[in-house]
């Protein structure tokens, strides 16, 4: 916002500086100002392109409201701008690292001109953030398979060329898995190891039994594997508790 408010000043510079005049607006060379403004733009990312680009779309909102140029001529500025903006824009994507702060300051633009590329990465990033976080408190099958759904659907461009987020994406499996197994599985193995304390019924233990055993065939379905979870499950003693726990009905 304070690039935009700046922009803004220095347009209305232009304009005090000859006075409010017909007369003096069309005295100012807009067009060449314009024109070179945009050819000095690259085509690729850097903070002074970004910059300069705010500059130029506050100047020409400026320059519309005042009159100075005409409306199907404004629409001609407008479109040119757009296509650098587009370029720029896009370019920030494909770089291998992304700066939060930056893609604030992106999303703001982005809302200002309404590109919804530069939104949607955003808005993207955001996402992946919420996912890794999410990733490391699983608790359900459900919640690993949501995970691992939703690091494929963003593992593809412009989210894949940011180094950090690749990775992330890609560790989503595995520490949803682990995560599942240490919140979950580990301590049910161990609240079946202490069955006399833990179960009045045999069913109540068959029953969390069976869900380990899903649970063992799930994560082997995802090629993961934990030996602390394979020791626990082997300890536990099925027939022991068979023979001491009654069952719910007889």
């Amino acid at each position: 916002m304070v690039a935009v408010i700046g922009g803004l000043y220095l347009a209305i510079s232009h304009f005090m500086s000859l006075g409010t005049s017909q007369d003096a607006i069309e005295q100012y060379n807009y067009h060449k100002d314009f024109t070179e403004g945009v050819d000095s733009l690259s085509q690729s990312w850097s903070k002074k392109d970004f910059n300069q680009l705010k500059e130029l779309y506050a100047d020409l909102a400026i320059v519309g409201s005042m009159g100075a140029v005409e409306s199907e001529t404004l629409s001609e500025y407008n479109a040119l701008l757009n296509t650098k903006a587009d370029l720029i824009l896009r370019s920030y994507f494909n770089q291998k690292s992304w700066n939060e702060s930056e893609l604030q300051s992106l999303n703001k633009f982005a809302q200002y001109i309404d590109h919804k590329y530069t939104a949607n990465a955003v808005s993207g990033y955001y996402s992946i953030q919420s996912l890794l976080a999410s990733s490391q408190s699983c608790r359900t099958q459900s919640q690993v398979e949501n995970c691992i759904t939703e690091s494929a659907k963003y593992s593809v461009q412009p989210w894949s060329n940011c180094t950090s987020l690749k990775e992330g994406l890609a560790a989503v499996p595995n520490t949803s898995m682990t995560s599942y197994t240490n919140k979950t599985l580990l301590p049910k193995c161990k609240k079946m190891n202490n069955f006399k304390s833990n179960y009045s019924y045999f069913d109540d233990f068959d029953a969390d039994y069976q869900m380990l055993k899903n649970a063992q065939l799930f994560l082997s379905k995802h090629k993961y594997s934990n030996s602390a979870l394979d020791a626990s499950f082997k300890s536990i003693k099925y027939n022991d508790a068979a023979n001491s726990l009654d069952p719910k009905f007889f």
